[in-house]
């Protein structure tokens, strides 16, 4: 099975990205928890991985449900709406991610700045969960180029590119002319063969 928490401007984010649905929906704790241990996966894509890290579910690295990270505005001041390049993280072991490496797909947000504490960024990096990192143009001044994370089950993944919309050559602006979407679609394939698999 899958859960997906989508993109899309949450309570129209008026106090905060994603901040209004995390409340809302941590009273789904206990069955998300339940989910999660039956290796269930868990997606987040833009406003969908604000409200998992503001939810305290995503990294989740006290095990506890408290945020430990966020997603804050671009250090541009301004909404991004492009393309960008990224490198999923072969020291992840998430299904997620099975076999996946670089990547081309766009972004659109406003508060995509990933912070965190210099200890979690440490920790994060150490124990393998950063998903995804910006290559060349770090688009919002995410610390360490960090465009996405794991949870430390590697069921839930959180990021701000949205690879759902590149999923087939005519997405791309250059249309035929450019990459194909490659790994947008294998991410969502490796879903599919893990939910297949429990």
């Amino acid at each position: 099975g899958r859960r997906g928490f989508p993109g899309g401007f949450s309570y129209g984010d008026h106090v905060g990205s994603g901040l209004v649905l995390a409340h809302r929906l941590k009273s789904l704790r206990e069955p998300l928890d339940r989910f999660r241990k039956a290796r269930g996966l868990i997606l987040g894509i833009c406003n969908g991985f604000q409200v998992l890290v503001k939810m305290g579910i995503l990294p989740d690295l006290s095990g506890t449900w408290t945020q430990e990270v966020s997603l804050v505005h671009n250090d541009t001041g301004l909404f991004e709406d492009g393309w960008v390049n990224g490198r999923f993280e072969p020291a992840n072991r998430s299904p997620w991610l099975s076999e996946l490496s670089d990547i081309a797909f766009p972004i659109r947000h406003g508060e995509g700045r990933f912070v965190a504490p210099p200890r979690v960024i440490e920790q994060l990096t150490s124990r393998g969960l950063v998903a995804l990192r910006y290559v060349g143009r770090n688009p919002n001044g995410s610390a360490g180029e960090i465009a996405g994370i794991t949870d430390t089950s590697g069921m839930v993944l959180g990021m701000m590119p949205h690879p759902e919309a590149y999923l087939a050559p005519y997405n791309h602006p250059w249309g035929a002319g450019g990459p194909e979407p490659g790994a947008a679609a294998e991410l969502f394939r490796n879903a599919v063969v893990h939910a297949a698999a429990v």
